[in-house]
């Protein structure tokens, strides 16, 4: 045989639950509520309503319908179902062996596989182990404690009388190997499809008895050809125009009529007889593994036709205006919540996701969300950011399923949780990891946060005196409600601040994130070069610096005070502002022309020749004029030097 993995068979499950949710969703919620009152007290179930005995060939199957509907809704309700289902099979297995040993039915093993898989309690995996994968790999089951794979294959029986159709003998071999195979036992799954391809060939016959089934057996074998990747080529028999498995999903896709269901079998009769929906199911599931997008009509116009025989009850019949006691009924109905809940037929290969909603280019700071789905359903189940590169053990964040960091009373198979993207561009993930624990289930796509092309504007001009207000304009923020403007020295850290401010303008948040804003600060008292930065989610993430502020003193004046023509020996009055403030600034009485060094008089601006205690940046100072006639000039000087800081209007003597 050739193997080979069908085209979409990898990504069915998710397209196809993407495609259907909401078809999905209506129906399987009043089914699985349905199926509820069906069963009995020991988990069982009857296979037909109104039956007061459970039927031992169909458990596996109709509880699968509840674990199919736990797996897309989460209740817990219908877990525990499915869980009780279980427990009534490996406790008292319904059907045995002269010696006492479980005769497994070949529906039951894919159940109590997926049932672990499910609730990640591994005793419905270890019956099936220990009492049909192990004796089989020994050559030791059977009544006769002498079967191997090959053996077994060959004898299932088409379970007279309810299945007296040798057309149906694929299914049997089929849904095993499913089993087998996401189990890892290859020699069990290929012997197994060995047999699928020998009964294909032997399904043979015209007549209406004949093709009782095969329909049904079709859409089987390409789901086992789907999740197995063999590839079914039958070289006799009713299907021997196909060449392989899609050749095999071509002629079931043309058995589909139009009102979306498949008739009962490829008879002539059938062809005319209302919609079956058990065929119905079962070529949903293989169009779901084969190729969910192609398919994705074929699929739709299924679930309508299935979804149409639900009753207000939330029963769903076996065919059109058939009555609610038909036989199989309660099967067929299960059958059909896998239809709509399962992604592709089966649950073993719904491995957990991290799914991102929502765009994967973010702003620093944005909130995203992810979807987990398929997680263990362990409370303690959580999810961490990391950067792309990161360790496991090396996160930013983390939460569990429910978006807190206690842990919550039950856990979640699927969980909506939003994460705060870090304030620093990059690229990051989201992973999920098991029960408290270091192992990664899954990872988000790569979110990647981006250099945001922020802009901070000094409004005027960028030399400015001491203590002046500055407008800084801040656009194209990330919009959080925490970004926030800091004021710095040029060469200060980015956590020395002298001041900063949100984008309200105050240190309080405004109520939604702003992307523009214009800011006042006032310039610090020490001379110098300052600058502001931008800064997101109260982050020391620095997106953006503005231009350089030099504060200055403001320029010292002095400027006489009256007359500027003065009798000699005048007395005249001179103001000093904006001085250095030094104790020893002081001013000088000069002819104009005079070298610095030429004073007439001097005094501080105390108004003598003692130095006061403390400096003075303003002051009035009184002079007597020369008697010389002529004209003069005061000059204010820095600190007992001559830095000349001002010189006043000329004051003629005459």
């Amino acid at each position: 045989m050739k193997r080979y993995i069908g085209a979409g068979a990898l990504v069915a499950c998710l397209v196809s639950l993407t495609a259907t949710v909401a078809q999905a969703q209506a129906p399987v919620e009043p089914g699985a509520n349905w199926l509820l009152t069906q069963q009995f007290p020991s988990g069982a179930y009857p296979w037909t309503v109104g039956e007061a005995t459970a039927e031992g060939r169909t458990q596996g199957t109709t509880a699968r319908g509840m674990l199919a509907a736990f797996d897309l809704l989460n209740e817990p309700g219908y877990r525990d179902s499915a869980v009780r289902t279980g427990d009534f099979l490996v406790d008292s297995y319904p059907r045995t062996f002269t010696d006492g040993d479980p005769d497994i039915f070949p529906l039951d093993p894919l159940f109590l596989e997926e049932l672990t898989h499910v609730t990640g309690d591994s005793r419905y995996s270890d019956f099936v182990q220990a009492n049909l994968w192990d004796k089989l790999t020994a050559g030791t089951y059977g009544e006769s404690n002498n079967q191997d794979a090959a053996a077994w294959a060959a004898a299932i029986p088409n379970f007279a009388p309810e299945f007296p159709f040798n057309s149906l003998e694929p299914l049997f071999r089929a849904s095993p190997a499913i089993a087998a195979h996401y189990k890892g036992h290859t020699a069990i799954r290929d012997a197994l499809m060995t047999s699928v391809l020998l009964r294909l060939n032997a399904t043979t016959g015209t007549s209406a008895a004949a093709r009782r089934g095969d329909l049904t057996a079709l859409g089987a074998v390409i789901l086992a050809s789907a999740h197995t990747g063999t590839n079914l080529d039958p070289t006799a028999g009713r299907w021997a125009s196909a060449s392989n498995t899609q050749g095999l999903v071509d002629l079931l896709v043309g058995f589909q009529r139009v009102g979306g269901d498949w008739p009962y079998d490829s008879s002539t009769a059938a062809s005319t007889a209302v919609g079956d929906v058990s065929v119905t199911n079962w070529a949903v599931y293989a169009l779901k593994a084969w190729n969910a997008t192609t398919y994705a009509s074929n699929i739709s116009s299924g679930l309508s036709f299935i979804q149409a025989q639900q009753q207000p009850d939330g029963q769903i019949l076996t065919n059109p205006g058939f009555s609610t006691t038909t036989v199989t009924g309660v099967e067929v109905h299960a059958e059909a919540l896998v239809a709509f809940a399962s992604g592709d037929g089966v649950l073993l290969n719904d491995v957990p996701t991290v799914s991102l909603l929502g765009t994967a280019t973010v702003n620093p700071g944005a909130t995203v969300q992810v979807k987990v789905e398929h997680g263990p359903g362990n409370p303690r189940d959580w999810l961490a950011l990391h950067t792309s590169a990161a360790s496991d053990l090396d996160f930013l964040d983390w939460k569990y399923l429910d978006g807190s960091r206690i842990v919550p009373n039950a856990g979640e198979r699927t969980a909506t949780v939003s994460f705060r993207m870090p304030a620093q561009p990059g690229t990051y993930n989201i992973r999920l990891f098991e029960d408290n624990g270091p192992t990664r289930l899954a990872t988000s796509a790569t979110i990647t946060v981006q250099a945001t092309p922020v802009t901070l504007t000094v409004i005027g001009p960028t030399t400015v005196n001491v203590g002046s207000t500055v407008q800084v304009s801040v656009a194209g923020g990330p919009g959080n409600t925490t970004d926030w403007v800091g004021m710095f020295a040029t060469s200060a850290a980015d956590t020395a601040f002298l001041d900063w401010q949100y984008l309200s303008g105050t240190r309080t948040p405004p109520g939604a994130g702003l992307t523009a804003a214009t800011l006042s600060f006032t310039m610090p008292s020490t001379p110098g070069t300052y600058n502001f930065r931008f800064f997101p989610i109260d982050s020391y993430v620095r997106l953006a610096t503005s231009v350089t502020v030099t504060v200055v003193n403001p320029a010292s004046t002095i400027t006489v005070i009256g007359p500027s023509t003065v009798s000699p020996g005048a007395n005249v009055q001179v103001s000093v502002q904006d001085g250095p403030g030094n104790p020893r600034d002081w001013v000088g009485l000069y002819a104009v022309g005079a070298p610095n060094s030429a004073l007439r008089d001097w005094k501080y601006l105390n108004g003598t020749r003692t130095p006061p205690a403390s400096g003075f940046v303003t002051a009035t100072v009184d002079f007597t004029m020369p008697t010389s006639l002529g004209t003069y000039e005061f000059r204010f000087f820095s600190n007992n030097s001559y830095q000349l800081l001002a010189t006043s209007g000329s004051v003629v003597v005459q």
